[in-house]
């Protein structure tokens, strides 16, 4: 038995009570879902809410032990702490996600230097959307653009299946004019010339649905292909 505690240690309020905690947007909550539950014993129905955390791996509350990296992860434990009495938590799904997308940690200039992002209240994330997970988040729902099709998968009982299709999720608040953020991706023996066109669908969207106050020309979105 290994008893070196050597790991990192991530934190989730889970308080049904308390409003500003359960808010998309908080507490690692990227969408929640509320279903109408029947068939109970005693005949009646119910709402039960569904809440979808995402923590970021990079993000972790602590550090335990001598910990270096992420390289060496066997095991994840996960334990409840701060309840009076007994309780029943449901998890619909348990999974860890990958994420090809990277914060560019620079400037964005056509000088071709790197230089640092200047600090500031700005906050930038990066995240993802589906059709099958996020179809009812707030305030707008996700829809697939018009011109994806999704594919069909064959499954072992002769039905046709769609696969799942999702999109990046790009999310910045206190952002100042002429403030810039971007992600990258490192392609990997891909030679993009070999496709006949390139599409990228892009929908911009307030967090807050009564705070709509986004104006044409507020935003400019830029794509860049190459090597440099």
């Amino acid at each position: 038995m290994n008893e070196t505690e050597q790991y990192f240690q991530y934190t989730v309020d889970i308080q049904p009570k308390d409003r500003a905690v359960m808010q998309i947007g908080e507490n690692n909550i990227v969408d929640r879902k509320e279903v109408t539950i029947t068939g109970l014993p005693n005949g009646e129905t119910r709402m039960e809410t569904w809440y979808q955390f995402r923590v970021p791996i990079g993000s972790f509350n602590k550090r335990v032990g001598n910990i270096p990296d992420f390289k060496s992860i066997r095991f994840i434990r996960m334990f409840l702490t701060g309840f009076d009495s007994s309780i029943v938590i449901r998890m619909g799904k348990l999974e860890l996600t990958r994420n090809i997308w990277r914060r560019f940690q620079f400037e964005l200039d056509d000088t071709g230097n790197y230089n640092p992002i200047t600090p500031s209240e700005a906050t930038f994330d990066v995240n993802g959307v589906n059709i099958e997970e996020n179809d009812q988040r707030s305030p707008l729902p996700y829809r697939t653009p018009r011109a994806i099709q999704r594919q069909q998968i064959q499954s072992n009982n002769g039905v046709n299946l769609l696969q799942n299709e999702q999109s990046m999720s790009l999310k910045f608040c206190h952002f100042l004019p002429g403030d810039a953020r971007a992600v990258q991706q490192t392609f990997a023996n891909r030679d993009l010339r070999q496709f006949g066109k390139l599409s990228m669908f892009i929908h911009a969207e307030n967090a807050v649905k009564e705070n709509n106050n986004i104006k044409n020309g507020d935003m400019s979105a830029v794509i860049r292909i190459g090597t440099d």
